[in-house]
């Protein structure tokens, strides 16, 4: 029937979602791995100055970057690893990029 749409099924398009989100999988993952980096660098460098701050302070700064921004971190990672397991199962190969570190 012209100008009808079709419905695809589940079966038919997760291949197509997958392939589609692999580019910004590669690019997400890299960010977090600089975010991460730079965490971490960040969080030694206050912590080192550590002196300056008083016990309520220090217990804030811990809580913010392990509570808050580790946590999210975690998050994306785990969703770029779930990400790449889905791939590798529609596709019988890692994902491009999977093993870049």
């Amino acid at each position: 029937m012209p100008g009808s749409v079709q419905r695809l099924t589940s079966s038919e398009t997760t291949p197509s979602i997958l392939h589609d989100l692999n580019g910004p999988l590669i690019n997400i993952d890299a960010f977090s791995r600089e975010v991460r980096k730079s965490l971490t660098e960040l969080h030694e460098l206050v912590m080192q100055a550590d002196g300056s701050h008083d016990d309520k302070t220090r217990h804030t700064i811990e809580s913010i970057f392990e509570n808050d921004l580790y946590f999210c971190l975690n998050c994306i990672e785990i969703s770029i690893k779930d990400l790449r397991e889905k791939h590798q199962a529609q596709f019988g190969s890692e994902a491009p990029g999977a093993n870049d570190e």
